[in-house]
């Protein structure tokens, strides 16, 4: 009987929610007012009935009654709305979203965040108050052993929130069926903040989130994603540029690159020159772009990665045993500089390359919960000897500073 009583209450309610004037008052409110109009109209009708009786009869009955109802119905709505404000949970819908002023894309650390909180009410609602927030979280995955099952690493996800800055936007109010409001807020980045990046392994997310708290109702939640760009260092750069020297008995291997600060989208141009010492075969000369990302948990082992397989659907690559932690290599491009051959000392040979950084906002990035590095690589492959290498570091960037091209490398 209670739910049945609840139940044409709150139906009666969300018709008169049509009604315009009504269609104001919040769901609680209607349904106090309903079910206290329906009681004060019974109680006044039936005293009506009664006193008109007893002084005049059944005329007076029927006059009694119906004059009598009208109020009744309007004193136990009144009494009914404030009732039922108290007795029943407000009901309804509302979105939240995040607008962010202007060109909602990157920023550079230092810089302001400026947006509002869009706030639309389907019906009318009371709001406690609401809440933006500015927040900076890492991302790391690693692969975990169980002592029962060895053989079947599992892939295990970290969640580290490096910043939170919260800021009160929206007080209390009632906001009315079909009304939108905007509640600006400003957030300043931190100048030495990290900066955003979307690994694999490692990953730095920055967002916008709202909060908005309505009683009787899930929080209502919004969120925007912000992108805040990695600035270049600052590096000396000579007429050299920046070389890599190895040295092997049969030859020394000498790697320059023209820059070692690259924005994405830029160029990275290199050579690799070979100076030989003794005569050897040469299987193939390649020059390697990798990204490792790194982080200092896992079964210690490193994971190459060559590529994407469009038909299994899966990345191409090997685990070996090794490293501390947790280690992926990413094979972003290769060239092939030179094929099978033979060198023959005093010969020194010169092989130009480059690559141009994949715009995939993958920043050089540290924390003590991982890294990611870029690196350029040469590599002399020989039959039955170990390949002759030479690395160099690139610190990959996407601010908009572009770092200067170094000719005659």
């Amino acid at each position: 009987m209670r739910e049945y009583g609840q139940a044409w209450t709150r139906v009666v309610g969300e018709w008169l929610e049509r009604v315009p004037p009504f269609g104001q008052l919040r769901s609680n409110t209607r349904r106090g007012m309903v079910a206290g109009a329906v009681l004060g109209m019974l109680v006044a009708l039936l005293v009506g009935l009664l006193m008109g009786w007893l002084r005049r009869g059944w005329s007076g009955a029927l006059v009694g009654g119906l004059s009598s109802a009208p109020v009744g119905a309007l004193l136990g709505g009144l009494v009914g709305a404030v009732w039922g404000r108290r007795r029943w949970p407000q009901e309804g819908k509302a979105t939240l979203e995040v607008e962010m002023d202007g060109n909602p894309g990157h920023y550079a650390p230092g810089e302001q965040v400026t947006g509002s909180l869009c706030l639309r009410a389907a019906n009318t609602l009371f709001f406690r108050g609401g809440q933006a927030s500015l927040v900076c979280r890492g991302f790391f995955s690693y692969d975990q052993t169980d002592e029962q099952r060895p053989d079947e690493p599992q892939f295990v996800r970290e969640t580290h929130t490096y910043l939170t800055t919260d800021a009160d936007v929206m007080p209390a109010l009632v906001l009315r069926r079909g009304a939108t409001m905007h509640y600006p807020f400003t957030f300043t980045l931190p100048a030495d903040g990290l900066s955003t990046h979307m690994g694999h392994v490692c990953s730095v997310r920055w967002s916008v989130h709202g909060q908005v708290e309505a009683p009787g109702l899930d929080p209502i939640e919004g969120h925007h994603e912000v992108t805040v760009n990695a600035l270049p260092p600052s590096i000396a750069v000579t007429s050299e540029g920046f070389q890599t020297t190895v040295r092997t008995q049969p030859c020394q291997l000498v790697l320059t690159l023209a820059q070692a600060v690259c924005a994405e989208g830029e160029t990275v141009r290199g050579r690799a020159r070979v100076d030989v010492l003794q005569q050897f075969g040469v299987l193939e000369v390649r020059a390697v772009l990798l990204r490792i990302e790194h982080t200092p948990r896992g079964r210690d082992h490193r994971v190459y990665i060559s590529g994407w397989d469009p038909e299994a659907e899966a990345y191409d690559g090997h685990s070996t045993p090794g490293g501390h932690g947790t280690t992926y290599l990413w094979l972003e491009d290769e060239v092939t500089l030179s094929g099978p051959t033979s060198f023959m000392p005093p010969q020194t040979v010169s092989l130009p390359f480059e690559f141009v950084l994949p715009h995939q906002v993958r920043p050089t990035f540290a924390t003590q919960e991982g890294s990611v590095i870029w690196k350029v690589g040469v590599l002399i492959s020989r039959q039955f000897e170990p390949d002759i290498r030479a690395f160099h570091e690139v610190l990959v960037h996407t601010g908009t500073t572009p770092a200067t091209d170094l000719a005659g490398v």
